[in-house]
Parts: structure tokens; C-alpha cells; sequence
């Protein structure tokens, strides 16, 4: 008997220990606010997080436990109005449903819901301040507006498909779906391809309407990628989903399907992935794809330590089952976010004062001046040196124009802390931002034990000074002076710019008027309009009261003196404030005589900042701003090059000239080399205008840096922060869309890629191994030998599996009833435009008909003597793919060729490390290969929309259609793939590319570079 009572005692023993070990954990205080839009009866949406929080001993400030009805409901009268007045001091903020739901008003149903404005704001403010925020499916989704979801969204580095899913164990008992939804399930059953009944799964596009079902119970699985923690891998997730793509944010893990080939089918009409993100981070935010919080079977108690886990290791992963995904995954990973939240204490901002200075017995501040060889700051009560270590910082990101405003706080205020780690001192915008910039810029500083200064650009109309060519007409004038001085309005957080279409707007209150070191004003002046001005203003000199001019200055040289003066003049007048100012300017209009120079237009008139000076009264001063590069204009390259240069010689060269030539700081406010397969411009000893890898773009710009700090110029600004898919070349817009430019990525326009921070997703490598084409089906095959092909925003992708490396032809065709019928050994029933030839060397060859190149430059501009092409139909030809570099130069007198053109074959295929740009094929001896095409080289003016050149011999260079897709036939040594017909590739349009984020190497020798140099 007594054996039984220790027993027992020992049983309740063990039963009381988990008890007891809850009652002498630790509490915790953590502010949690939870919202929630879809609270229904069941009490279901939070339940599992507020008993995790309990669970945790994470209590309110006050001690107290959460429960159930600490919520907040913006739609649902005052319900949680005592948590959101505290929502701003939060340390943590949880979305876990937003959608709403219906509401009785005036006697009729409406629904409310939605992710409101506040919304967006808190959960952007809380995670620019380091704070953890927690959203999940249907967070940002309908009824959400598409500007206030994609804002949200992008605080997580997410994009939305416009796809959900569901897995039903019985496709007879739809709980939770719109009549709607299941009326048009049922016309889909009609054609019998699929039953509506036993599992599967149905899919809803939220923007297209478009609903689909299958028949399938392959489990949707959920992987993790990193940070695993004690949650478990590949557990079964049956309930909703949303298919999302990644736009900057880091994948921790994904969902992965391998469902059976009738439902890929279906899927891949729909461009849906096997494999997409399931929980996705950026900075302290975290977004879950799956309505993982949504759980009914949640326990009461919850004071017993280790029931978390007991439920982990013991619930069973079935198709039936909707709490274990909760209990193996979601519950330890919430576990894990929530005890590594730490508390964000927000400290006072360090402002050191500005200097001070008597002026006509007035006290002005000022926080920089010019000095004798760099501008200087005041620092610690005393003036020192300044040496400019930067970037330039643009407007553009992918999918949109700078005109557009896109970039989010978030991503400002992670651009901030990389360029901060990256050991900048000074970045540089050339226009107006929106107010979340100057948001973010104060926020960094008030907590950065460095801050970074910014030099604020003061932006000049280019389109109207072209076409007046007269600075000073009085529209004109009034528009630049007022520009301007809504600037110096701007960092002083003192303006409230109205919305005007392609500019930034809004409330500006953020004063970073202490973090700006200077102003830089103006635009690269085009010579023409520079002349205009100059002709129609013959004798007019500016004597201002801080900037003034010589009595050599010309009257476009006033111009901009005036244009210093007032803008200086009203920040005095306004502030008692000042700063440095200076006007752009570039090698085409520099001071300096190019007489070899055989571009007329790069040396047809000089803009002299020696005759641009600041008053006595001028704190401030002036300096001068130059964008230099070592490739262009040619004359740094041939006037200032040696046949002994090895390097940058030539660049350095020029630098010193124009160092010594001016009276004034010379900063170098533009330099850079982009990492593009394109090129635009050659320079001296591969110092050239793209075409080069993002190793070397780090190593060249480096080098350039080197000669800035050699020549003792006042500093250097890199260009750029980030790629801008919306820009151009002069080499290759004609062959583009220029409405829907950021759409995707351009690789052969070398503007595009200047940046350090990049953004191709690149799903495909190109490095031999096959891993990422898992899933994939063949669009060709004959026995036993295949192609694949596959797209994303800058590439075709292209599979061949061979049964042995021998030469391989491919023939390629987007333009229906054109191309050549003889395609090297294939014979075919309809033409191909392009020749794909796989041997010794790798290359890509367009028929002659269809030949933009020769088109171009040899009819349209025969100058360029470049043969021209025939315009006859299967002409059996097919020519090299070249870009142009430069034109042919005449002498203006003789006509006679004094420089001939130069052009370089694109079409070449290369092989390289499967990390650089330049790599287009792996090794072509292996019997498995994969390439990758740029769009451009298919002619695609814009593949988001399947527009392509269209027959320019009738339509002129502007000509464009819309193709279906692009077919593929394949000839293996004898072998042709596939024996009939041809294959197909089809691709999904897109508004909103896909990107991922990431530093190019660039990024860590420049952070090396201003480490090493100037300090």
C-alpha cells in the first residue's frame, strides 16, 4: 500500500512541476497591441496569441494578463480605444486580421474594414525605430486600398500576387467561402476535368476575380530557410495562404508543393509557383502568408510550463487537423520573436550647436563653410575639414518612376543604417523628396553615434530651358527662384507642398536644417540652351548681396549667381541661417579649352565657376560641383591620356587641371562605373560605361575615389545608391517602351545599373548545377534530351539537357510570319528570327530582316557606315547583334571621316562566375547547360506586356505588337527537339516586378575606400 502512495505522490508530483516551474517563472513587460478587424463570435482570430502572451508571463505595463478583448477595432465602436492611445508607445504591434466585417448602419449590412492610414503610419514609424511588428494573411488585403496595402506590404520587403489558397479535406463542404466563389466552382466542375468533391484545394486572385479548384491532396509543406529555432520543419499547413513574391524582405521559410502534373498544369497556365514565401522579415517586421493565428482548439489553461511544447511534439500533422500547424510552428516561432523583442528606448537626439557669426550686427548660424581646399564644418566649437565621403541618393525604384514617389520610410530608413555601416558622411539628393525622407534622415541622426549630412539639390526644369533656351524668361524664373526656396523651406520642416503630378508633396515637418551641409543647384546644362541664354542676354552681370560675379561672367553665369543669392538670402532672411551653396556643372560645359575635342557639342561654351563668387557678408561661401566621369566625354580619355596609362591616369589628369584652374573647393559630386552586360561609352583601360562585372565596378570605382583623394578635391559623391530601372541610354531607347520602363530590369542599358544597391531577383543561377530548375517541365523533349526555359524581370532562361556536349542550334521565334526557314541544320515549316548556336563559343544571331541594328544605324543614319540590311523575307541570313558606342565623327569642313564609328557585338554568349552579370552560359563542354538571354537581345520593348519591335520596314523605329510568347525548336548533334512542331514559352504579365535587394561588392570596397582614405 505504501509502494501505491509514492506512486501516486510521485505522479502528482510530476503533474504539479510544470505548475509550479510556470508560478516561479519570471513575468515580463511588454506593451502588445493586437489588432484585429474580423473579431466574430467564436472567439477564434487571436485566441492562440493572447494565450501565448499568458502562457509567456508577458504581462501589460500595469501587471495585468492579457485577454481575448484586448483588441483594438477602429470599426467597431470605442473597442480598444484605451490601447490605441497607447499604441505609439507599443513595443510590439500585431496584425492578425484586418478584412472587417458587417456592420448594421442606418438598417442596412455594410461592410468595414480594412487597413486604415493610422494603420500604416504606426506599423511604419514603429519598425523605423526598431520595434517589433507582426503581420499576417490578410492583413493587407481587399478591402484595403492597393497604395495603402502595397505601402504596408513594403515595410515587410513583400508583394502580393494577388493569389489565396485554400486545402479542403471535402470539396463538398466549402465552409468560409462567398456563395460567388463556390457558384463559379461549380461551372469549372462542368468540364469534368476536376470533381468538386474529396481534397483539394481552390484558389481566388483578389484583383482578377478568377477562381479555380483542384482535386489534390498533396500536402502544401512549410520549410524553413533560416532561423528555425524549436519550431519544426516541414509540417503540413492546411488553411488559408496567400502566394506572395519577395520585394526586399529575406525569406525565413517557404510553402513548397509537389503536386501531381494535372494541377501543375493548371497552375502553370496561372504563372502560381510550387515554392513561395511563408514567412518573410525586414528589419524588426515579420509577415506570415498563412492565417496562422486563426485556430479554434486553444486550450484554457495555460499557467503549465512546457505544454507549448508537449502539444509540439504530440498533436498529429494531418490533413484534417487546423491546430497542429499552430502548436509545430506558429507558437514557437511567435515565442521566439516576442522573447527577443527588446524594449526600444528612444534617447534624447545629440544636436550640437551650430556655429555663430556676426554679420552686419546680425547673429547668423551656420553649420558648414567653404574652405580653402574642402569645405569645413564646425564641430566640438571649433571649424575642421570636411571631406566629403558619399553617395547620391535617386528617387527611382523598380516599377516606378521617380515621378512616382515610391520609395517607402521603411526603405529610407534601412538605406540610412547601410550607408551609415558603409562609413558615408554625405549623401546627396537632387530634388525634392517626400516627407518621409526628411522623416527618416532625423530619425537616423538623432540616434547615430556619426550623422550623415545631406546636401540638398535644388532641381532645375530641364524639358522648358532646352526649348527656351533663356534662363531668364520670366515664367521660367519665377519657377526655378521658387523651386528653390521651397527647399530651404523643406529641411527646415517648414512647408507644405500641394500634389502636382511626376513631384514629390505633402506636410514637411521634420527640421534637418542642422544635418544639411550645403546646397547644390541645378541640373548637367545643355550647351545649346547655355548659349541661348547668353545671346539673348548680351551684358547682363548679377551683383548680389551673398553671391555676386566678376565683371568676366557671362549673363548664364549671373543667372546662376542670382539664383544663389536669393536662395541664400531667404534662408537668412527666414532662419538667420546659412550654409554653403554651389551649382552644378559637368566636363561638357568646364572652363577649360578641349581644341583636339571631335564632339562640336562638347566644347561649344564653358561655365565659370572663377567668376561666381560669395560676398563678405556670405557666411557660407561657394563651392564648385562637377559630375566627372573617366569614359565620357572622350576628350578626359584622348586629351589627357598617355600611351604609357595602365589605369585612370587620364582621369586623374583632368582632375588635377581642373583643380588648379579653380579658385574654390572642387567637390566631385558624380563618379561612378555601372555593372551592366550592356555598354554605352568606351573609357581608358576598361574604365568603360557598363559592360563590366560587379567585382571589378567595386574595384574601378575604388580606384576613382583614390584620384579624387590625391588631387585634393573637397570629396567625392559615388553615383549611385540603388539601381534605377527607369532609366535610359541614347544607345538603346529607341529599342524600349519608354512608358513602362521600371517594369523590369534592362541589362544592356548601362544606366540602369549603377548603383550599389541592387535589385534582380535572379531565380535561375547560372552555374551548371540544376538545383533551381526543380519543378520546371520541359517546353521541348525527344528521347531523353530536353529544353527548359523559364523568365524573370531581366532574363529568358534557357535548360538544355544533352545527352553529350556536341553542337546544339536552337531557333527562336517571337514575330509570327517572319524569320528564316533554315535555321543552320533545322529545316522549318515556319520562320525563326533568331539563331541560337552552341559549339566552340556561345552566340546569338538575329535574321537580317529583323536585324534593329543595321536598321538604324545603316538607313536611318548611314553616316554610321554600317552595312545596312535587306528587308527580304527568309533570306537565309542571319547578323551579329551590336550595340553602338559612338558615332562616326566628320570633319566639319571636309566631310571626310575623322573618327570612325564603333560598335561591339552583344550577341556573344560568355562564360564567367555564376555571381557576376556578365556570365551568360555555363560550360559549354558539360552536357547540361543553362543561359540566359536578355530581353533586349529578343527585341522585347517591354516583356511585362509581351511588347515587342514590330516590322519597322513598314512602321519606322517606333513600330511594336504584342507577341504570344516565344517558340523554341532545338537541334542536338542529329537529334531534333522536339521531332514535331516546335515548342512554347509563355510568360505571365506583370505591373509590379518582383526584386530582391542586395549590396554589390561595390558597396564593401568603397566602405573599405572611405575607411582607408580622407578622414
Amino acid at each position: 500500500m505504501k509502494r501505491y502512495k509514492w506512486i501516486a505522490a510521485i505522479v502528482v508530483l510530476l503533474m504539479l512541476t510544470p505548475l509550479l516551474i510556470w508560478f516561479i517563472q519570471k513575468e515580463r513587460t511588454l506593451n502588445v497591441i493586437l489588432f484585429d478587424y474580423t473579431v466574430g463570435k467564436q472567439q477564434r482570430e487571436h485566441a492562440g496569441t493572447t494565450w501565448l502572451l499568458n502562457h509567456l508571463k508577458i504581462t501589460k505595463d500595469e501587471g495585468k494578463n492579457y485577454t481575448y478583448t484586448d483588441y483594438i477595432n477602429r470599426y467597431d465602436g470605442t473597442q480598444g480605444e484605451a490601447m490605441l492611445k497607447q499604441a505609439s508607445k507599443a513595443d510590439v504591434l500585431l496584425f492578425t486580421d484586418t478584412y472587417g466585417k458587417s456592420y448594421t448602419v442606418d438598417g442596412k449590412q455594410q461592410h468595414r474594414g480594412g487597413l486604415t492610414a493610422e494603420d500604416v503610419a504606426l506599423a511604419t514609424d514603429a519598425i523605423s525605430k526598431g520595434k517589433t511588428v507582426v503581420a499576417e494573411f490578410n492583413t493587407a488585403a481587399s478591402p484595403t486600398p492597393s497604395d495603402r496595402s502595397n505601402a504596408f506590404r513594403q515595410l515587410f520587403g513583400t508583394a502580393w500576387t494577388g493569389w489565396i489558397g485554400r486545402f479542403f479535406p471535402d470539396l463538398t463542404k466549402l465552409q468560409g467561402l462567398d456563395q460567388t466563389v463556390i457558384d463559379k466552382l461549380k461551372i469549372q466542375a462542368k468540364d469534368k476535368t476536376f470533381k468538386l468533391s474529396g481534397p483539394g484545394y481552390v484558389f481566388i486572385n483578389d484583383s482578377t476575380e478568377e477562381v479555380f479548384f483542384v482535386n489534390d491532396e498533396t500536402p502544401l509543406l512549410y520549410k524553413w530557410d533560416k532561423n528555425q529555432g524549436s519550431a519544426k520543419d516541414e509540417v503540413r499547413y492546411n488553411y488559408w495562404f496567400e502566394v506572395l513574391e519577395l520585394d526586399g524582405g529575406e525569406q525565413q521559410a517557404h510553402f513548397s508543393w509537389k503536386p501531381s502534373k494535372k494541377t501543375q498544369a493548371m497552375l502553370r497556365e496561372r504563372q502560381l509557383p510550387l515554392e513561395f514565401p511563408a514567412y518573410v522579415t525586414q528589419g524588426s517586421g515579420h509577415y506570415f502568408a498563412g492565417d496562422f493565428t486563426d485556430v479554434a482548439d486553444i486550450p484554457r489553461y495555460y499557467r503549465y510550463a512546457g505544454l507549448d511544447w508537449f502539444r509540439k511534439q504530440f498533436i498529429l500533422d494531418s490533413a484534417d487537423s487546423e491546430t497542429a500547424f499552430f502548436w509545430k510552428v506558429y507558437a514557437p516561432t511567435i515565442s521566439r520573436i516576442l522573447k527577443e523583442t527588446k524594449v526600444v528606448k528612444q534617447q534624447a537626439a545629440q544636436v550640437k550647436p551650430l556655429a555663430q557669426t556676426k554679420v552686419n550686427n546680425q547673429t547668423v548660424r551656420t553649420r558648414a563653410r567653404s574652405g580653402q581646399d574642402t569645405l569645413e564644418m564646425y564641430q566640438d566649437g571649433k571649424w575642421k575639414p570636411y571631406f566629403v565621403k558619399g553617395v547620391n541618393v535617386g528617387l527611382g525604384r523598380p516599377g516606378a518612376f521617380p515621378g512616382e514617389h515610391a520609395i517607402s520610410r521603411n526603405e529610407y530608413d534601412r538605406w540610412l543604417k547601410q550607408m551609415g555601416e558603409m562609413g558615408v558622411n554625405t549623401i546627396r539628393i537632387y530634388t525634392l523628396h517626400p516627407p518621409a525622407f526628411y522623416d527618416a534622415l532625423k530619425a537616423y541622426n538623432e540616434t547615430a553615434k556619426t550623422p550623415i549630412y545631406l546636401m540638398q539639390g535644388m532641381w532645375v526644369e530641364e524639358k522648358p530651358f532646352e526649348e527656351l533656351k533663356n534662363a531668364f524668361e520670366p515664367n521660367f524664373l519665377k519657377m526655378t527662384d521658387t523651386e528653390a526656396e521651397r527647399m530651404v523651406d523643406v529641411i527646415h520642416g517648414n512647408a507644405v507642398v500641394k500634389e502636382v503630378v511626376g513631384h514629390a508633396s505633402g506636410t514637411y515637418t521634420s527640421d534637418v536644417s542642422q544635418y544639411v551641409s550645403a546646397f547644390v543647384f541645378g541640373i548637367e546644362w545643355l550647351p545649346d540652351a547655355v548659349i541661348g541664354t547668353n545671346k539673348k542676354n548680351k551684358g547682363l552681370r548679377y551683383d548680389g548681396k551673398y553671391v555676386t560675379t566678376t565683371k568676366d561672367a557671362s549673363p548664364f553665369e549671373s543667372w546662376l549667381a542670382g539664383r544663389m543669392d536669393g536662395a541664400t538670402q531667404h534662408e537668412l532672411d527666414t532662419y538667420k541661417t546659412t550654409r554653403p551653396i554651389a551649382a552644378t556643372n559637368w566636363p561638357t560645359t568646364d572652363p577649360l579649352a578641349h581644341p583636339k575635342e571631335v564632339e562640336e557639342e562638347q566644347d561649344l561654351v564653358s561655365i565659370d565657376f572663377n567668376h561666381i563668387q560669395a560676398t563678405k557678408d556670405f557666411a557660407g561661401g561657394v563651392f564648385a560641383s562637377y559630375h566627372i566621369y573617366p569614359y565620357y566625354p572622350s576628350f578626359i580619355k584622348e586629351e589627357f591620356g598617355r600611351k604609357a596609362d595602365t589605369g585612370s591616369e587620364s582621369y586623374s589628369r583632368y582632375l588635377k587641371r581642373m583643380k588648379d584652374y579653380h579658385d574654390m573647393p572642387l567637390l566631385v559630386s558624380e563618379f561612378g562605373i555601372p555593372s551592366s552586360r550592356g555598354k554605352t561609352h568606351l573609357g581608358p583601360n576598361g574604365f568603360d560605361q557598363g559592360h563590366v562585372s560587379e567585382e571589378n565596378q567595386g574595384k574601378l570605382v575604388a580606384k576613382l575615389y583614390q584620384d579624387i583623394v590625391e588631387t585634393k578635391m573637397a570629396g567625392g559623391l559615388v553615383f549611385i545608391w540603388q539601381d534605377e530601372w527607369f532609366k535610359r541610354t541614347w544607345n538603346t531607347m529607341d529599342y524600349d517602351d519608354a512608358n513602362t520602363r521600371p517594369r523590369w530590369s534592362n541589362v544592356q542599358t548601362s544606366e540602369q545599373h549603377f548603383g550599389m544597391l541592387g535589385f534582380l531577383r535572379a531565380d535561375i543561377t547560372i552555374d551548371g548545377k540544376m538545383d533551381d530548375w526543380k519543378g520546371y517541365a520541359p517546353v521541348a523533349e525527344t528521347d531523353g534530351q530536353a529544353i527548359y526555359m523559364t523568365s524573370d524581370e531581366a532574363y529568358v532562361y534557357v535548360r538544355i539537357d544533352r545527352k553529350k556536349a556536341e553542337p546544339t542550334t536552337l531557333a527562336l521565334s517571337t514575330k509570327p510570319n517572319d524569320g528564316n526557314l533554315q535555321v543552320g541544320p533545322l529545316k522549318l515549316d515556319e520562320g525563326a528570327e533568331y539563331r541560337l548556336t552552341i559549339g566552340d563559343q556561345a552566340r546569338l544571331d538575329v535574321d537580317e530582316r529583323y536585324d534593329i541594328f543595321r536598321y538604324h544605324y545603316g538607313l536611318k543614319k548611314p553616316f554610321e557606315m554600317v552595312k545596312p540590311p535587306s528587308d527580304k523575307q527568309n533570306s537565309g541570313n542571319f547578323n551579329p547583334i551590336y550595340q553602338m558606342l559612338d558615332y562616326a565623327r566628320r570633319d566639319p569642313v571636309t566631310k571626310k571621316i575623322i573618327k570612325p564609328a564603333v560598335k561591339w557585338d552583344t550577341g556573344i554568349l560568355h562564360e564567367g562566375p555564376p555571381e557576376s552579370i556578365l556570365t551568360d552560359i555555363s560550360d559549354i563542354k558539360q552536357k547540361q547547360i543553362e543561359l540566359r538571354i536578355p530581353w533586349m537581345l529578343l527585341n522585347m520593348r517591354d516583356p511585362s506586356k509581351h511588347e515587342i519591335i514590330g516590322d519597322f520596314w513598314k512602321d519606322g523605329l517606333e513600330a511594336k505588337m504584342i507577341t504570344e510568347g516565344i517558340e523554341v525548336t532545338g537541334q542536338i548533334g542529329t537529334t531534333r527537339i522536339p521531332e514535331k512542331d516546335r515548342g512554347f514559352y509563355n510568360w505571365s504579365e506583370w505591373t509590379n516586378p518582383q526584386q530582391r535587394e542586395a549590396l554589390k561588392p561595390v558597396y564593401q570596397t568603397m566602405q573599405q575606400a572611405f575607411k582607408e582614405g580622407v578622414r
